[in-house]
């Protein structure tokens, strides 16, 4: 199992409209993918007040499933998010794997 895990930071003027577009363009395209599991949870921190973070994760059987997710969409999400936000929602990209212990 891997997870592509996308942390955004925006503003708290611009939840709605961030929701309305991980709606409307992030997750259409990836159910259009096929990729059925997709979890957003909300990260708890105070270092700003005005700003809030969020972690978007999609679930991938395997990397080359993961890949080709990144490959086909990676690109059309951050151009999309740069046109509809600018500098004020920012992010970044982590893979993760389980560990077994």
């Amino acid at each position: 199992m891997f997870i592509l895990n996308t942390t955004y930071i925006t503003t708290k003027n611009n939840i709605t409209a961030w929701k309305n577009w991980l709606k409307e363009e992030a997750f259409a395209e990836s159910i259009a993918f096929r990729t059925p599991d997709f979890r957003v949870y909300r990260i708890d921190h105070a270092a700003d007040e005005d700003q809030v973070s969020f972690a978007v994760q999609f679930s991938f059987e395997n990397m080359a499933m993961l890949d080709l997710f990144q490959e086909e969409l990676e690109l059309i999400h951050q151009n999309s998010l740069a046109r509809r936000f600018g500098a004020q929602c920012l992010f970044f990209m982590t893979v993760l794997s389980h560990e077994k212990i």
